[in-house]
C-alpha cells in the first residue's frame, strides 16, 4: 500500500499539534493525540491514523474552543470547553490553576491602591490561563491591609464578581511573609505561584 505525500504531511501536522498540546498541557502524547483526532471528527487516533493513510479522511476544521461561562448546551459540546479533556478511563479531566498572592509585606496607601494592583495581577493571571476551566486565587494580606478596606467582604466579593473566569478568591491573614519553602509545599494545590 503506498501512502501519498498530501496524508503523510497531514498526519505530520496532526502530530505536531499533538506534540504542542502534549507540552502546553501537561498531558501524555497518546492522550494529546486522541484529543486532536477528537477536534477533527475522529472517535480515535488510531481511526484518524488509518483513515488519512487510506486517504479516506476529510480533517474537520477543529470546534471553536469555548470558556466555560460560554458554555451552551444546546449549542456545544462539552469537548469544545476550554479545559476539559479526556481522561485514561473514558471520562472527562478538568485544567484547573491555582495561584497564589502575597502582600504579607507590603503596605499600601489607600484600598484604590491595594485594588488597582490586587486586580492588575488577577487579570494577569487569567491572560495566562487560557486553557483552564477553573481559576483560583488565594491572597496573603497583613492585618493592617485588611483594617484599610471598609467592607472587606464586599471588597473582595466585589472583585470576584467582577471576573467571570475567575471562580475562587480567597484571601487569608499572614504577618509573616510567604516563602518559597511554604509554596512548595503548596505544591499539591499550587500549579504556578504568581508572587
Amino acid at each position: 500500500m503506498s501512502v501519498s505525500n498530501s496524508s503523510q504531511f497531514r498526519l505530520e501536522k496532526l502530530k505536531k499539534q499533538a506534540k504542542s498540546l502534549s507540552k502546553k498541557q501537561c498531558i501524555t502524547h497518546s492522550e494529546a493525540l486522541e484529543v486532536i483526532a477528537q477536534q477533527h471528527g475522529f472517535q480515535s487516533w488510531f481511526e484518524c491514523r488509518s483513515q488519512l493513510l487510506k486517504g479516506n479522511a476529510k480533517l474537520e476544521a477543529p470546534a471553536k474552543k469555548v470558556f466555560a461561562h460560554e458554555y451552551d448546551p444546546l449549542i456545544h459540546r462539552v469537548e469544545d470547553v476550554r479545559g476539559v479533556f479526556p481522561d485514561d478511563s473514558g471520562g472527562r479531566r478538568l485544567q484547573v490553576r491555582n495561584s497564589v498572592l502575597s502582600y504579607s509585606h507590603e503596605f499600601f496607601e489607600s484600598a484604590n491602591s491595594f485594588r488597582n494592583r490586587l486586580e492588575s495581577e488577577i487579570r494577569s493571571i487569567i491572560s495566562r490561563a487560557k486553557d483552564h476551566i477553573r481559576i483560583d486565587v488565594l491572597v496573603y494580606i497583613n492585618p493592617e491591609t485588611l483594617q484599610m478596606l471598609e467592607n472587606s467582604s464586599d471588597f473582595f466579593d466585589s472583585i470576584l464578581a467582577r471576573y467571570e473566569r475567575l471562580d475562587t478568591l480567597r484571601v487569608d491573614i499572614s504577618e509573616e511573609g510567604i516563602s518559597t519553602d511554604f509554596l512548595r509545599q503548596l505544591s499539591g494545590l499550587t500549579e504556578e505561584p504568581t508572587r
